[in-house]
């Protein structure tokens, strides 16, 4: 891949408020509506963390399903700071519930209560960039983008391995550039007929496990840490605070192609208003079903007893249930019996 400097990086700070809130208010509108639908829509929370501040520089939002709202924390972030500020903008991969009058929850001690769901993540990290950030990296440093793009080359190609597994099976998936590598994501709406959510955690890292090991005998340099419940993903459409890049999905073509020019935000700006107007994520989301891969996975590893000790219970409380009704149901008179017949009851 060819090296990239784009022209001025680094003194172009002006960029945050260039992407989140255009002047021409149709690619703005366009911008924070993709946003926004990856996030508060689909009910994730949404986490704000400041690059080189403290961990604890940071904030979430439970639920931002407000767009005004989400509007107006753009706007103090990005928009009306005298140099705006580098915040990493995350959303969690938990689905999370409506709070009774949609008011906040304390979520050191609910968080987990209001989980109805999960994506699974594959992230595949740029670990030559992450190494040279770690010792040499400041922000707003020259070689910023010619250090993401000298790793870029096998963070691809392994990108391409998982990606050409999940394509065999027909997977439904979103695959983006995140920043400096790539990430693939599984939705739950496409999981959510085969998973527990209160055991997704290993679950889901049984299957991440299952699919790398699918891809044997390459073993895999540039995968990062396994998932659970509160993990964080960067959101679709947002920019990268040191790269600056585009959280861009990308269609087969697109990644076969890809280049660091096309997340270079000025490049993207520029195809913006060819975005469709639409409730539905332009999300570049291939088609299928997870049904073929699930059958494959669950031949080769034991689904987790806790998972089946779940659906047992379910099916003990289940007929516990059909079998109250029917007592109930015995106890009235005969000609009140008649249009009942607890062996055709659907409970849900």
């Amino acid at each position: 891949m060819d090296i990239i400097q784009w022209e001025n990086y680094g003194a172009k700070m002006d960029i945050y408020e260039e992407w989140y809130f255009n002047k021409d208010k149709s690619i703005r509108e366009k911008i924070l509506w993709e946003i926004f639908k990856d996030t508060g829509a689909k009910r994730h929370s949404i986490d704000f963390i400041l690059e080189g501040g403290k961990h604890d520089i940071s904030t979430r939002f439970y639920r931002c399903g407000n767009f005004r709202f989400f509007l107006g924390q753009i706007k103090e972030r990005f928009v009306e700071k005298e140099l705006p500020a580098n915040w990493h903008f995350f959303r969690s991969i938990a689905y999370l519930r409506m709070t009774e009058d949609e008011k906040p929850v304390d979520l050191q001690k609910n968080f987990n209560n209001q989980i109805f769901g999960f994506d699974i993540i594959f992230d595949i990290d740029n670990k030559h960039f992450k190494k040279w950030w770690r010792k040499e990296g400041e922000l707003n440093h020259p070689d910023i983008l010619k250090v993401i793009n000298e790793g870029l080359t096998i963070v691809k190609y392994e990108t391409g391995i998982i990606k050409n597994l999940l394509d065999k099976y027909r997977v439904p998936y979103i695959l983006n550039f995140s920043g400096s590598g790539f990430r693939i994501c599984i939705e739950w709406e496409d999981i959510k007929d085969y998973f527990i959510v209160e055991d997704f955690g290993n679950l889901s890292n049984d299957f991440i496990n299952w699919a790398l090991e699918q891809c044997k005998p390459y073993e895999f340099k540039c995968f990062g840490e396994m998932q659970s419940g509160y993990c964080l993903t960067r959101a679709l459409y947002s920019l990268h605070p040191i790269s600056r890049c585009v959280d861009l999905p990308l269609n087969d073509a697109e990644f076969d192609t890809f280049t660091l020019e096309m997340v270079n935000p000025y490049n993207v700006l520029k195809t913006i208003p060819n975005l469709p107007k639409s409730s539905q994520s332009y999300n570049k989301k291939r088609k299928g079903s997870f049904k073929d891969i699930f059958e494959a996975f669950k031949k080769d590893v034991p689904l987790n007893k806790y998972a089946m000790e779940k659906k047992e219970k379910h099916a003990r409380d289940y007929d516990k249930i059909k079998k109250q009704i029917a007592e109930l149901i015995n106890k009235l008179p005969e000609e009140e019996r008649q249009p009942y017949n607890p062996n055709n009851l659907s409970i849900s």
